[in-house]
């Protein structure tokens, strides 16, 4: 699958990040492999496209992010020909959402898939079980407010104790670019390359553009 390229530009462009060959059908074998990677595009372009209506965009978040256990499970066989992982194409989608700002106004309205087991254990070391009901949250509803996914991780408790671990969690995830914010809405991306590319300019003593491409599958190695 190709990494879908973010056009907006920082207000100051000094260094400009290498970029990276599209992924296209004609990258596929006729036949399946490219029939699957055909559907997964055009989902892709339901899910993103400006001209995309409201019911076409619903359709094409259940067949990313729905339970395939209980559901449809097209997509998982998608990736299965493709031989990519459901998981790792799923945070890119959820990265996606932070570059491009999109706030779901409510949580997926269907049975969606848990936060991916491979950053389960991530999430755990860094930020305990308050981190993993954040991510939870978060991975459900993209753009969250701050209030909100506190109130929901927290289930109401109002207790200052537990407002301040939760708090405290998820501020260490944001440290390592597991969950990421745009001014006070929440995403559970994972990785985020682009604030660590950031982070690293600053200390570097130069500047990058927002956007830009990286092999966001390698940032999940395989073990």
């Amino acid at each position: 699958m190709h990494h879908f390229p973010d056009n907006r530009n920082g207000s100051r462009q000094k260094k400009t990040p290498k970029t990276i060959n599209r992924v296209t059908a004609e990258d596929f074998a006729t036949g399946t492999q490219r029939q699957a990677y055909l559907l997964v595009e055009k989902m892709k372009d339901d899910l993103f496209g400006h001209k995309s209506t409201t019911e076409t965009r619903r359709a094409a978040i259940e067949f990313f992010f729905s339970d395939e256990t209980t559901a449809d499970d097209t997509f998982y066989l998608c990736c299965e020909v493709l031989e990519a992982r459901c998981d790792v194409v799923r945070m890119r989608f959820q990265y996606e959402f932070w570059l491009r700002w999109k706030q779901f106004a409510e949580p997926f309205p269907f049975d969606a898939c848990a936060v991916p087991e491979l950053v389960q254990t991530e999430v755990m070391m860094c930020a305990g079980l308050e981190g993993l009901y954040l991510a939870r949250e978060a991975w459900v509803r993209p753009g969250i407010g701050t209030d909100e996914l506190l109130a929901l991780a927290t289930n109401g408790k109002r207790d200052e104790a537990v407002m301040k671990r939760h708090l405290l969690a998820l501020y260490l995830m944001e440290e390592r670019f597991l969950m990421s914010q745009e001014t006070g809405m929440w995403y559970f991306t994972g990785r985020n390359p682009q604030l660590a590319r950031m982070q690293f300019a600053r200390t570097a003593g130069y500047e990058v553009v927002r956007g830009g491409s990286i092999y966001w599958s390698a940032m999940f190695p395989r073990f």
